[in-house]
């Protein structure tokens, strides 16, 4: 339960540069995406607890594997801000009563000589489970989707310091590609508002140049 717990928590984060670019999300967007999940994750961990009590823990338990796993692949399917959001939140009920619920199992059917064990089993597990979901995200990533438009930067690119920043500074921020915005990521802030400044500047020539290119064929 817990490394399924950690492994479906910790792969979109993998995944969200592709999510962002594939429903043209902000960056405002992606943070309220994040937060939704905590917000009913710290909401409905007492009412999930309760549930586990007036229910059975072994059935609520399954229940609620089976609606987080459910929802994250709802994530998936999602075509829009509003339905990730709320595919986001409803996979943090589901989760809230994991915990909750794990520590009910291991108060009635583990001996109390055993439980410290029990615990640092469920605890390894979620350690786990964060550390192989980036080694599984990027495999599944990497065999499912489809890459539409190329990432790679031109050798012209490289050449030009002005057509570079251009290419790393679209007036659209949800049209960078994920390569490109991983490198703009890993750039100083100061340095990423030297490139918008100059790409400001350069559009418009680089427009116009594309313009006396296209004439003159």
């Amino acid at each position: 339960m817990s490394v399924l717990l950690y492994l479906d928590r910790f792969c979109v984060g993998m995944a969200e540069p592709y999510i962002k670019q594939d429903l043209g999300l902000s960056t405002f967007q992606v943070g309220i995406f994040f937060s939704a999940f905590f917000l009913t994750y710290a909401l409905c961990q007492v009412p999930s607890g309760w549930f586990s009590d007036r229910y059975g823990a072994r059935l609520m338990l399954t229940v609620y594997i089976l609606a987080w796993s459910l929802f994250t692949a709802m994530m998936g399917l999602s075509y829009g801000f509003a339905m990730l959001l709320l595919m986001r939140a409803a996979y943090g009920v589901g989760q809230a009563g994991a915990y909750p619920t794990s520590a009910s199992v291991l108060s009635k059917w583990v001996p109390f000589s055993n439980r410290g064990t029990a615990s640092s089993l469920v605890a390894f597990g979620g350690r786990l489970g964060g550390a192989i979901a980036p080694v599984l995200t990027a495999l599944m990533i990497v065999w499912f989707v489809p890459m539409r438009t190329s990432s790679l930067l031109q050798p012209d690119s490289l050449r030009d310091g002005a057509a570079l920043c251009v290419h790393l500074s679209p007036e659209d921020p949800s049209d960078l590609p994920a390569a490109r915005l991983r490198v703009r990521s890993d750039l100083p802030v100061e340095v990423q508002r030297i490139v918008d400044s100059i790409a400001v500047k350069y559009r418009p020539l680089a427009e116009d140049k594309q313009e006396l290119e296209r004439r003159a064929k």
